[in-house]
């Protein structure tokens, strides 16, 4: 289910694709770290543009994809001015649920296991 505050929610299938994007600033001396959890059901994930993580082959119909699960702790690289972009793209084809499952923690590096 999708809603926004103010709309009405839609309930919308768990096959597909599609791409998330996040954009936050941070102070510019701190080291984060992230906790990948498992996404349905292939992904790439990029950071600023690099290409960081892939997990399985996302693509736009079943043929192009192929579905995998891992989980990861990924530092994140060294932004100059604290900026970061992230941005997932994900398919999924194989499950009955696609997308971002779960929150992605985000913290100090000594704060992620």
């Amino acid at each position: 289910t999708i809603s926004s505050e103010g709309k009405e929610s839609k309930v919308i299938q768990g096959d597909g694709f599609a791409t998330y994007r996040i954009r936050f600033s941070t102070p510019k001396e701190i080291s984060l770290s992230i906790q990948m959890p498992t996404m349905g059901t292939a992904y790439k994930f990029y950071i600023n543009g690099k290409l960081i993580k892939q997990v399985g082959i996302p693509g736009k119909t079943i043929q192009e994809s192929k579905p995998d699960y891992k989980v990861d702790i990924i530092r994140l690289p060294y932004s100059a001015n604290g900026e970061y972009e992230f941005v997932f793209h994900i398919s999924n084809f194989s499950y009955k649920q696609g997308g971002i499952w779960y929150p992605i923690p985000i913290g100090l590096d000594n704060e992620i296991t």
